[in-house]
């Protein structure tokens, strides 16, 4: 019984029928529905407009050549089939479509003909990473480079935009939120370089999928250095060539194994386990504030010999309130909050701008519920009570990259040009019902204008392909 839920690993003919059906269902039989001599379609991805509360002009695109890798790769599984695997695979695929739609048979000629090709048919081009696009323009521009697969160009659509939107989404959200940290440490830290390291992706346990939370995590390295997602790390590593990294962290179940009585005990271990390098320990599991005003300043020999810093993670609660204290609790130490509790204790220098640093063998990173808004709230608060908001680093999880869709920056794929027997003709969709959804016209390309990005549409084929269009 227990050997039916182990997964089995899948065969190259399982991987080639995968890619098949990455698709919607209705585009599986779109082939015969366009004119008869079409030859080549054009399409586009765009962004359409943003519903982000904060992130209203630009996306920060990233890591479109690696989807378009990604994509080559798994198709190339399906044209490295044999003649008697691919027949295998295409029956089976037939069986399905004819299953599927109630049909008596199905055209699957133009998938034998397609693996016959031995390469995925389609142009596809793309903005650079790190490139600021304003929202409402193109960063993908797609075709077939033969007339026998114009069929191609849209059947991926779908698969594009599964990959696109979440890497894109948080490589955007992790560029602004980046921004704010920096806006911050100009104004508070002599360190202004700290940003890179302020944020961690803690989010692949929220995310809607391993292959999300990979993508996603891939979004958050573009603009930081810390994450706990080991599957973005690795991949990050091997296609972009850094490797993100984390630190030493203990969980609830570490702390709890301990028992109550004994929550000394666990942090004189670890301080001991890990002498030198970063040392991030869970504090709440009980009583944050005897942790703060009792366990650790009892520790602080053994705390200032290390070679490194122990970080206090609080996990649960107010976060305004938790680190910067609350004025209305009746609980004197829950008054100073965390930052006052680890400065009363372990001290603070004043940099050249006036703020108080803590003293670099002890540290805070805040986790629990992270968005735009509590992340603003925190740093507005820790500057208030005059410390520099290098004190505090964040987790970042899947409130802040979780909680978005493909209509966060509205992310639409459309056909805008067609050629059929041998003549181009621009396609628009533009419905009287909501002009929100009017598309591009044509052949579509980004261009620079006085250091200004700007889109044309309804180009020549020339100017379309030309070294002065960004999407290549």
């Amino acid at each position: 019984m227990y050997n039916q839920y182990i997964r089995k690993m899948k065969t190259k003919k399982e991987l080639a029928f995968d890619i098949l059906i990455k698709t919607d269902g209705y585009k599986l039989v779109h082939a015969d529905q366009y004119p008869n001599k079409t030859e080549f379609i054009y399409s586009n991805l765009s962004t359409r407009k943003s519903n982000h509360k904060y992130i209203k002009d630009n996306i920060y695109v990233f890591g479109l050549n690696y989807i378009k890798k990604k994509i080559i790769n798994e198709w190339d599984i399906f044209f490295s089939l044999t003649k008697k695997e691919v027949t295998d695979v295409l029956e089976k695929f037939e069986k399905f479509n004819i299953k599927y739609h109630n049909f008596d048979s199905y055209n699957i000629k133009r998938f034998y003909d397609l693996w016959e090709n031995k390469k995925l048919p389609l142009e596809i081009k793309v903005v650079d990473d790190g490139t600021i696009v304003p929202i409402g323009f193109p960063i993908i521009n797609i075709y077939n480079n033969d007339q026998k697969f114009f069929w191609m160009t849209n059947y991926i659509e779908s698969y594009l935009l599964t990959c696109v939107w979440p890497l894109v989404t948080s490589a955007t959200i992790s560029y602004n939120l980046k921004k704010i940290f920096d806006e911050w440490l100009e104004k508070t830290s002599d360190n202004k370089d700290f940003s890179f390291y302020q944020g961690t992706d803690f989010s692949y346990r929220g995310m809607s999928g391993s292959e999300s939370g990979l993508l996603s995590g891939i979004g958050h390295l573009a603009n930081f250095q810390g994450s706990s997602t080991l599957t973005s790390i690795v991949e990050f590593e091997k296609h972009f060539g850094r490797l993100g990294t984390s630190v030493p962290a203990t969980e609830h179940s570490v702390m709890m194994s301990f028992g109550k009585e004994k929550e000394k005990d666990a942090y004189k271990k670890l301080i001991e386990s890990y002498p030198k390098g970063l040392l991030s320990i869970v504090s709440d599991t009980w009583d944050l504030w005897n942790v703060l005003d009792s366990i650790i300043p009892s520790l602080k020999k053994e705390i200032e010999n290390r070679d490194g810093k122990l970080v206090i993670r609080p996990d649960s609660g107010d976060p305004l309130k938790i680190v910067c204290g609350n004025k209305k609790s009746k609980n004197k130490l829950e008054k100073q909050g965390v930052l006052r509790l680890l400065d009363k204790h372990f001290g603070s220098t004043i940099n050249s701008k006036g703020y108080k640093v803590i003293n670099n063998k002890v540290g805070l990173i805040y986790g629990d519920s992270m968005n735009f808004d509590t992340i603003q709230d925190l740093l507005k608060g820790i500057e208030n009570l005059g410390y520099s908001t290098e004190n505090i680093v964040f987790g970042l999880g899947a409130t802040l990259y979780q909680n978005n869709n493909r209509d966060t920056f509205g992310f639409v794929f459309k056909a805008t040009s067609i050629v059929i027997d041998g003549k181009r003709m621009s396609m628009e969709k533009d419905p009287i019902t909501n002009p929100n959804k009017k598309s591009h016209k044509g052949l579509v390309g980004l261009f620079m204008d006085n250091d200004k990005i700007i889109l044309k549409d309804n180009i020549s084929i020339e100017e379309f392909n030309s070294k002065d269009n960004l999407i290549k």
